[in-house]
């Protein structure tokens, strides 16, 4: 049986694939700019979902998991660090925006932030992609502040044949190898969390995730590492007292 490190390794694998790809297809022009420039305005309609969050010059915001495109940059406030396993190889090839702190690290671990704690955490279309999601949910929620706000993005699969077929095989090994983890339903993570965390807010993000898409392939498209249906899904946590 394969281990959840090896799929982890693999997914990572994809991964770099995958955004190797988007660099090699992006104009000369868009190579010149922030990677997540293609990403602002998606970054904006998230942020106007949420009006609970707030942001100041004090404040410390994480982005876990950010890839080269982190929402931070839509911020604009305060100490803002994104984290990403595969950030050195982000370097090498997107422009990355110079006001934030970027180190690689993981999820399990957050070793680069374990002197403060945030007000803000996201974990954008992250929490799918790590190796241990329980182990995560413990990590974060020692790192965020009482009363600090955890906001999740993740994918949803509506295939339900899909999904039941991954109930009694390995399924998603061919169908979806660059997402260790899969759920049909938010209740499925929210049993994860709910340890450290009282749901607040759950949103449909679906309608923008599909306006980012039409960006990307306007701005030039890699080929993609998933195809089957999926729903975009938006859950905030407020942390327990």
């Amino acid at each position: 049986m394969t281990s959840k490190y090896q799929i982890w390794l693999n997914a990572q694998k994809r991964g770099k694939s995958y955004y190797q790809g988007r660099a090699q297809n992006l104009s000369n022009k868009v190579k010149c700019i922030p990677y997540v420039k293609i990403h602002d305005a998606f970054w904006r309609d998230i942020l106007k979902l949420l009006p609970e969050l707030s942001f100041c010059s004090k404040g410390h915001y994480y982005d876990i998991g950010c890839g080269p495109n982190s929402i931070l940059a839509s911020v604009g406030h305060g100490k803002r660090i994104g984290i990403d396993p595969l950030m050195n190889f982000y370097k090498k090839i997107f422009v990355l925006p110079p006001d934030i702190e970027f180190f690689e690290d993981r999820i399990e671990t957050l070793n680069t932030i374990k002197n403060y704690k945030a007000d803000i955490i996201f974990v954008m279309n992250c929490i799918d992609h790590v190796e241990d999601v329980k182990l995560a949910s413990k990590i974060l929620a020692q790192k965020i502040k009482s009363k600090g706000y955890l906001v999740i993005s993740v994918n949803i699969v509506q295939n339900k044949l899909i999904h039941f077929l991954s109930k009694v095989s390995n399924v998603y090994r061919y169908l979806d190898s660059s997402h260790p983890h899969h759920y049909s339903s938010p209740d499925e993570l929210i049993k994860i969390f709910q340890h450290s965390f009282d749901l607040i807010k759950i949103q449909n993000i679906q309608n923008l995730a599909i306006k980012l898409a039409n960006e990307k392939k306007r701005l030039g498209r890699a080929p993609s590492v998933s195809e089957f249906p999926k729903k975009n899904l938006l859950e905030k946590f407020l942390k327990k007292l």
